[in-house]
């Protein structure tokens, strides 16, 4: 047991968490459904996500995600489910949401935010790259919940997927992220999607639709680059020609001088005018087979 919290730092047990609750850390819901006997774990406290929640929704896959579609919000569809309905997340889908619980730290705590080991199981994470909590922190906590897996699967939201990690800081922060002047999402309870757009200036935007390329001169530069790979491949075919070109004739004169030219046998130039077209043929196909393997090269 620790005799004088004042003196250390670092992540705090089940112990610790009892020991600051609302004195420096407090989690609650606004529908009084949050058990700290249930969701206190033996260093973190589980966390629900919220029924309200939005989803990145393009036109398709290929389809580029502008500032412009971030500023206006228009790349995510918002949704929210019913008491009885479960969270249905596809393959490869993002979901924007929050935690049901709020958490309030003070100056001295920060956290992090993990996945539970049992949905880790299930291909699901709980966030993209942001697991870190600021101290004085006063909000929901924001989630990215993300399908890794091949199936679609089916989430509960009252059963928690998550869990918070405290820290207790050597020094208090100089000010709370809910005073800090340009936090963002300060006051976010429901899911907000991104605002990035804020750090830019306009000037910036302006400069990057003028730098972006559209979709059709993108075409456009792909059907030219086409262009001159098939014509590499063209020239790298006609400088093989002169190479098969003997081989076919050397498939058809040398039987004709072999066996006509050295046996005067006019029975035998018949055979082998007979035989001519099978050499041909066999010369045709070499052709036709470096045409392909060359052309496929320039289409690379």
């Amino acid at each position: 047991m620790v005799e004088d919290y004042n003196k250390v730092s670092g992540m705090l047990s089940d112990q610790d968490i009892r020991h600051y609750w609302k004195k420096g850390i407090y989690v609650y819901d606004t529908e009084k459904k949050f058990d700290l006997e249930k969701q206190l774990q033996l260093g973190a406290i589980d966390l629900r996500f919220r029924n309200e929640y939005k989803k990145i929704e393009l036109m398709g896959k290929n389809q580029m995600l502008t500032y412009d579609m971030i500023k206006n919000h228009s790349y995510t569809k918002p949704y929210e489910l019913k008491a009885d309905e479960k969270l249905v997340i596809k393959p490869g889908e993002i979901i924007l949401t929050t935690t049901m619980e709020t958490v309030q730290l003070t100056e001295q705590f920060a956290a992090l935010i993990s996945g539970r080991s049992s949905f880790a199981r299930l291909g699901i994470m709980v966030h993209c790259c942001q697991e870190f909590i600021k101290p004085g922190h006063g909000q929901t906590i924001p989630l990215q919940i993300i399908n890794l897996s091949p199936y679609t699967v089916e989430l509960d939201m009252n059963v928690p997927i998550c869990q918070i990690i405290f820290f207790k800081l050597v020094t208090s922060a100089s000010e709370k992220y809910v005073d800090r002047n340009g936090a963002k999402y300060s006051e976010e309870v429901a899911p907000e999607s991104s605002k990035i757009y804020e750090e830019m200036s306009q000037e910036d935007i302006t400069n990057n639709k003028k730098k972006r390329i559209n979709p059709k001169q993108n075409n456009e530069i792909s059907n030219s680059v086409m262009i001159l790979s098939n014509g590499r491949a063209f020239l790298e075919i006609i400088t093989l020609i002169p190479f098969l070109c003997p081989s076919i004739l050397y498939l058809l004169i040398n039987p004709i001088y072999n066996k006509y030219l050295m046996t005067n046998s006019f029975e035998s130039l018949i055979n082998i005018v007979k035989d001519a077209p099978l050499s041909m043929m066999g010369g045709s196909v070499l052709l036709v087979i470096y045409c392909i393997i060359f052309w496929k090269e320039g289409d690379k």
